[in-house]
């Protein structure tokens, strides 16, 4: 149903809104005076209100008046934005988001008793910051007015006049908009002097289809807003409303201004190839829809009456269409002239459903399993003309996964910024000073990815918050600063994503750690480990060392279900701890999870395949490392343990005279694997292992070759663990070689 598409892209719209209403809650919490956060703030909220009702989302829609009428004295400078305040629209926050959870298909509202009391009890506490406002309004206005006399306040913005033509599309009706719905929130974003209809266009009474919509209007329109703001008002009907806003003379001139302003700022050198579109844009005399229908027109033009110069064409459109008056256009063009072109372009982007995306990345991964079948079978024919054809389209091939990878790249400052929140409430409830400080934020990493490590993250940040950060009078008699700090961290390492989570708190109590451990069983008290090992006894299922249980944490649940998280999607978690100073959690992910570049090799009869990105260099097996007893060799003067995967995998087939070293590395750890041969680069699309094969040892995920083959992809993690603990074993079985192998431990841990 048409309805239901509507709503859809209001839950989707509403989405949007409401991470910037949290993010700005958040920033202007420290940062009170900041008016850019309080405009974005007010205008979110100002959208979504406008938004649910012209959906027919009415409790959304009266709820957010509230909310709405609070900011907008905030707005104006009669509320002074505070903590207090900041609490009670938090809590209107997670209210609305509970609003819009309980709507369903048919965008019904919720009738949940507990819901509507919770809501009342909201309302009321803003309804309190109003009647305050009122109670002491003269007061209030006095102080303005003797303000307003020295000049050293700014008054609310003055009512702008508009004129707005409105002519809506005969689908209007049949799309589920109500006309009158639209004129109505006009109403409430300004002053609607005049309106008038347009009957030239209606056709005769008895032509007329009563499911189609006619209707022409011409709007004389008093407000605050900007040409934009206005025309957001009708962007769910899209393409089914022309609309034209003229502004008035004192508009115009503030145009001017704004343009006089850029002139000003910029200290670029000269460089005419700034478009004169970006400039109108950025002044607000044009917005990105209305330029977007002139260049299309120009196009058009472009296209029956050749090419003309492209600046002077464009604005003479806008002038035709009224869409900028001439005075405009004029102080643009001179204003164009010395400044450089370095501004982005509009930027356009379309929205796509995650489920269809996903199966345009299964067509992909069949597709590069196709390709290389026929780049096998050309090279079988040995036809080389079939194999030029078939290297370019694996080459396409390639190129197409890049891109359609990269639609499903995230960055990851959006999962960042939802801990602050958390970080606030902990703060507020434990009675600690905590800041939450932010690195790397652009990095990006699989939309599956990012949404599978917000659980996992969110148990570390709360465990760094409960366990790590001390209170304030304790921070301050160890000579710390009385307000903690917890840092999201996030950056590239071979290949990797890298994210630490670091606190300069208490650190972990080995002693503690070792006692509990012993306790339960998992450890006796003759077993000798070394500080990581202790460390890595947090992530045994039920480990815990707090004394108490607190609604954050204690209960013995959480470490070990990060590490299993982590390790299912392909990752690695380490710890690293230094009592008094803090620790340090580091996860290591790979960017994505659908489709890798990999190194093909072969064992006997068996081909593996290993992530290229893991991959660091082969070597010859050296002949002195013949002897299957030996489990390291010297790589440029450091030693390398490494494993035979033909007795790992129990392969029989054919050994190779000549065989090779595959030198991987994940983190800060490295090994090597013997293998016959070396096939060299594939692109791997990963298929997971039935239930039956998943906890094989060095064994991660499946892939189908060219020829039909399936082969197996390596577990690095595992092989390295497992390369690491045969090294220590022949340890203890060469005492002879103690000084050597105690060098070579050292530097594997």
């Amino acid at each position: 149903m048409i309805v239901e598409q509507v709503l859809q892209t209001f839950l989707t719209e509403s989405e949007d809104l409401m991470r910037e209403i949290e993010a700005q809650l958040l920033k202007l919490e420290s940062e009170i005076d900041d008016t850019e956060a309080i405009n974005a703030l007010f205008r979110a909220i100002h959208t979504l209100k406008g938004s649910s009702g012209m959906v027919g989302i009415t409790n959304i829609e009266q709820f957010l008046h509230w909310v709405e009428s609070v900011m907008e004295k905030v707005r104006t400078g009669v509320l002074i934005f505070n903590e207090d305040l900041a609490d009670i629209l938090l809590k209107a926050y997670d209210h609305l988001g509970v609003l819009v959870d309980r709507i369903d298909v048919d965008g019904a509202e919720t009738k949940d008793p507990e819901i509507i009391k919770q809501e009342e009890f909201i309302v009321l506490q803003l309804q309190g910051y109003l009647s305050e406002f009122k109670q002491n309004a003269e007061e209030k206005e006095s102080a303005v007015d003797k303000e307003s006399e020295t000049g050293s306040a700014e008054s609310p913005p003055d009512l702008v006049p508009w004129q707005v033509s409105l002519k809506f599309k005969e689908n209007t009706f049949r799309f589920g908009f109500d006309p009158t719905a639209f004129i109505m929130h006009m109403s409430q974003m300004g002053e609607i002097t005049g309106l008038k209809t347009l009957i030239e266009e209606f056709p005769p009474a008895d032509q007329m289809d009563p499911e189609s919509c006619y209707l022409s209007l011409e709007i004389d329109y008093l407000s605050a807003f900007e040409k934009k703001d206005i025309e957001d008002i009708f962007e769910f009907l899209g393409d089914d409303v022309d609309i034209k806003i003229i502004p008035s003379p004192p508009k115009v001139q503030s145009y001017v201004s704004k343009l006089d302003k850029i002139a000003e700022t910029s200290d670029e050198p000269p460089d005419t190839s700034h478009r004169i579109g970006e400039l109108l844009v950025d002044s607000g005399a044009v917005t990105e829809k209305e330029l977007d229908t002139a260049l299309k027109k120009q196009q058009s033009d472009e296209v029956e009456n050749g090419d003309e110069a492209e600046t002077s064409k464009l604005g003479e459109l806008l002038v035709a269409d009224k869409t900028v008056d001439v005075q405009v256009l004029d102080r643009a063009l001179e204003v164009q002239k010395p400044i450089k072109a370095k501004r982005e372009k509009v930027s356009k982007t379309i929205r796509i459903e995650t489920d269809k995306l996903d199966q345009f990345i299964d067509l992909v991964g069949e597709l590069v399993i196709s390709s290389a079948g026929i780049m096998q079978q050309s090279e079988d024919l040995r036809n080389k003309a079939l194999m030029e054809v078939a290297a370019m389209n694996s080459r396409l091939v390639g190129e197409m996964r890049e891109r359609i990878m990269e639609l499903r790249m995230v960055p990851i400052q959006e999962t960042f910024n939802r801990f602050q929140r958390v970080i606030r409430e902990i703060s507020k409830e434990s009675g600690k000073q905590i800041r939450l400080e932010m690195e790397g934020g652009d990095a990006e990493l699989d939309k599956t990815v990012i949404e599978r490590i917000f659980d996992p993250l969110m148990h570390l940040v709360r465990n760094a918050a409960d366990h790590g950060i001390e209170m304030p009078e304790v921070r301050t008699k160890k000579g710390k600063l009385a307000e903690g700090t917890i840092l999201l961290k996030a950056y590239h390492d071979s290949g990797m994503v890298v994210i630490e989570i670091k606190d300069d708190g208490a650190g972990i109590n080995q002693k503690a750690v070792l006692d509990k451990a012993i306790a339960n069983g998992v450890i006796t008290e003759k077993d000798h480990l070394k500080d990581k090992d202790i460390l890595n006894l947090i992530f045994t299922p039920g480990f815990s060392t707090a004394q108490k249980v607190t609604k954050l944490s204690g209960r013995g649940v959480g470490m070990d279900v990060v590490k299993s998280n982590i390790e299912a999607l392909r990752g690695t978690v380490e710890l690293e701890s230094e009592e008094g100073s803090g620790s340090t959690v580091r996860i290591s992910l790979p960017l994505t999870m659908a489709i890798i570049e990999g190194l093909l090799i072969g064992v006997g009869d068996s081909k593996y395949v290993i992530p290229l990105e893991m991959v660091v260099e082969c070597i010859d097996l050296p002949e002195d490392a013949m002897n299957r007893s030996h489990h390291y060799v010297n790589l440029r003067g450091k030693p390398l343990p490494f494993l035979w995967l033909r007795e790992i995998f129990e392969e029989t087939g054919p050994q190779s005279e000549e065989q090779s070293i595959v030198v991987i590395k994940l983190g800060n750890k490295t090994a090597g694997l013997v293998t016959d041969m070396l096939y060299g680069e594939i692109q791997a699309v990963i298929k997971n292992l039935d239930e039956v094969y998943k906890n094989v040892p060095g064994i991660s995920g499946a892939t189908i070759l060219g020829d039909g083959r399936v082969s197996l992809i390596l577990d690095v993690k595992g092989l390295i663990e497992l390369a690491e603990g045969e090294y220590l074993k022949n340890i203890s079985q060469q005492p002879d070689q103690a000084e050597l192998e105690t060098e070579t431990a050292e530097s594997i841990s």
